[in-house]
């Protein structure tokens, strides 16, 4: 039936026959602007309740994979230790390239930041190769079948700066987890400036546990985290900045609804929620002329210190935290 025709039936014989329609009925199919407006307000409503859901749903679809990474990672470090007579995995200060010698052997090398061209950015060799000039770090690649994508938390969007054919492109980072300092065999010089320090403020080789029978706490010490994009650097966290009482020299990541993703000695992995924003353990990234810098090293954190006291606290495995 057309816009302008409709079906006549007659009782007496039955025929059915096309006539045209009255004109009152001719438009009577289509809607009216009140209608359109009614059901564009409805999408609307709809729109508005299932976005939040939809970006909530996201929001823990990667907090799983991120404490999926984190127990890969745990399986990794418990088994390296398991094959090399209880000796943790190398963890140790890093610096830009890779290490070339035992003397810096790292868990994963290279250095992270946003400086242009700087290829320790998107180098997967530094994480998983063990092959020259490699063979000084990435420990764990083994243990993870050489599966890179365990490195990176797919919450973080940070990028690094190329020179491409066009301009400067930007590619996405190759890892966002850094390792506890206080965990693991470290291959530096003890009393150094960057061996770990204890809460009284002096470098404590006490307070290292290199193997696993050391580990006082392991269901409440983290060895793993997601480490803030503009704070990454190394994959040593340092949870204790060197002189001050709640002060910390890195910063955890707040990616997952204003949380960090931690993996424990004992092997579980979980999100952690930092109780504060913009002070505490967690403040807002850096931002300077769009990018973003490292973040300021043993910067006095103010307020409620609830949030430092828990990362320091499930920081040191061999003696308890007394303030």
């Amino acid at each position: 039936m057309c816009g302008k025709e409709a079906l006549h039936h007659d009782r007496q014989t039955g025929a059915l026959t096309l006539v045209k329609a009255p004109a009152e009925l001719r438009f009577s199919q289509g809607f009216t602007l009140i209608e359109l407006l009614v059901v564009i307000a409805i999408v609307a409503i709809l729109a508005a309740i299932l976005l939040p859901a939809l970006a909530q749903a996201k929001i823990r679809a990667q907090a799983v994979k991120c404490m999926n990474n984190g127990r890969e990672l745990m399986i990794a470090w418990r088994i390296y230790a398991e094959e090399n007579n209880d000796q943790l995995v190398w963890n140790s200060p890093g610096a830009p390239g890779a290490p070339t010698s035992v003397d810096g052997a790292v868990w994963v090398g290279g250095w992270l930041d946003f400086n242009l061209g700087n290829t320790d950015n998107t180098n997967i060799n530094l994480l998983v190769n063990k092959s020259p000039p490699y063979q000084y770090s990435g420990y764990l690649g083994a243990y993870l079948g050489s599966q890179v994508n365990v490195f990176l938390c797919p919450a973080d969007n940070s990028t690094a700066p190329f020179a491409g054919p066009g301009g400067v492109v930007q590619i996405p980072r190759c890892r966002s987890y850094s390792m506890n300092n206080y965990v693991g065999t470290y291959a530096g010089t003890p009393g150094s400036i960057e061996y770990p320090y204890g809460p009284s403020g002096s470098a404590d080789p006490t307070a290292l546990a290199s193997k696993m029978r050391q580990m006082m706490r392991p269901a409440n010490t983290f060895v793993t985290l997601d480490e803030r994009m503009d704070s990454i650097n190394d994959g040593y966290f340092a949870a204790y900045d060197p002189y001050t009482p709640y002060e910390i020299g890195d910063y955890p990541s707040d990616y997952h609804a204003n949380g960090a993703g931690f993996s424990f000695a004992d092997g579980h992995s979980e999100i952690h929620h930092w109780q504060l924003r913009g002070v505490g353990t967690v403040s807002p990234p850096l931002v300077v002329n769009g990018t973003l810098p490292q973040s300021d090293r043993g910067k006095a954190l103010t307020g409620d210190e609830n949030d430092v006291w828990w990362l320091q606290s499930h920081a040191v495995s061999v003696y308890p935290i007394d303030w």
